[in-house]
């Protein structure tokens, strides 16, 4: 993921870090990590949920399950989703 320094903050922005994060924190086996991962996600769905924005709670619970299976010790049991479907999610909720 590259992200170029001189351009505004997205939404996409922060799901693609969110979900960079989250790579990271698997690969290093990083339970603090995770569990903030989760609590991010949890209060991004409360707000997705009060917008009536189903495909980014989608993506949210995709993340926030795999943090979830990572920290129980069955990362393989979730599923990431992809920088393609981030951005398709997000894109198409700012276009409705």
């Amino acid at each position: 993921m590259t992200v170029d320094p001189s351009s505004k903050l997205t939404s996409i922005d922060i799901f693609l870090h969110l979900r960079q994060r989250l790579l990271l924190a698997r690969q290093q086996n990083n339970v603090e990590v995770l569990m903030e991962i989760q609590t991010v996600c949890d209060f991004l769905s409360d707000l997705a949920d009060l917008k009536s924005m189903q495909n980014v709670g989608a993506i949210l619970e995709e993340i926030e399950s795999s943090a979830r299976d990572s920290i129980m010790g069955v990362p393989w049991k979730s599923t990431i989703p992809s920088e393609e479907e981030i951005r398709l999610a997000l894109q198409n909720e700012n276009t409705d």
